[in-house]
């Protein structure tokens, strides 16, 4: 049982708890005319060099038109285009707010290049001041590798029964419950649901 008396920083991931991602590509797909179906594949394909920020999203889109010999606009935003596919997960953006009073609240996310500014100026995502941003991308490090968790710890000075981390996923859960962080799997599907059990378990 999380005890929210030893709990001093909630981090939040990104994709699936505070935005929903599951159109990404379709505005490029349509604008472009390019197969949905390529840009998930190149996705898929350079998907660490992107999520450490070796390659921006925009190298990852010139990537897929020379990978498969597409003809569409080389000067096309596609930063621009995946960050429209997304949108809010409203419930979460508004626990964020209510929980910085009391809370140190950070974000912990597998993210590219250039996009965070972008989120927060489209209030995609809370722009508050973070106390901690552990970014794939700006950091070189992704979940669920155990350096990234390591990381975190040393960088926050905190012990792991301070930390609450909120993600979406099995796999990066299993690896926070294994340095003994505090976890709770957020349900994309019902995150009213989601977000009413962390005010129950943080705020009363």
């Amino acid at each position: 049982m999380t005890n929210k008396k030893n709990i001093k920083l909630v981090l939040f991931d990104i994709g699936g708890v505070l935005i929903n991602y599951e159109r990404a590509f379709r505005n490029t797909s349509i604008e472009q005319n390019i197969p949905y179906e390529l840009i998930g594949d190149a996705f898929d394909k350079y998907d660490k060099e992107i999520t450490s920020g070796e390659i921006t999203p925009q190298e990852l889109y010139l990537k897929c038109l020379e990978d498969n010999s597409l003809k569409a606009n080389k000067n096309y935003d596609f930063t621009d285009s995946w960050i429209r596919d997304y949108s809010s997960i409203k419930p979460t953006y508004d626990l964020v707010h209510k929980l910085k009073p009391t809370y140190q609240v950070g974000l912990f996310s597998n993210i590219y290049k250039n996009m965070i500014p972008i989120l927060k100026k489209k209030k995609l995502i809370p722009d508050i001041a973070y106390d901690f941003l552990f970014i794939s991308c700006d950091i070189g490090l992704q979940k669920p590798d155990m350096e990234v968790y390591e990381y975190v710890l040393e960088i926050t000075k905190l012990q792991p029964e301070q930390i609450l981390f909120v993600d979406d996923r099995d796999d990066n859960l299993t690896v926070a419950k294994y340095f003994k962080w505090n976890i709770f799997k957020f349900s994309k599907n019902d995150p009213t649901s989601s977000v009413q059990k962390l005010i129950k378990m943080l705020l009363k």
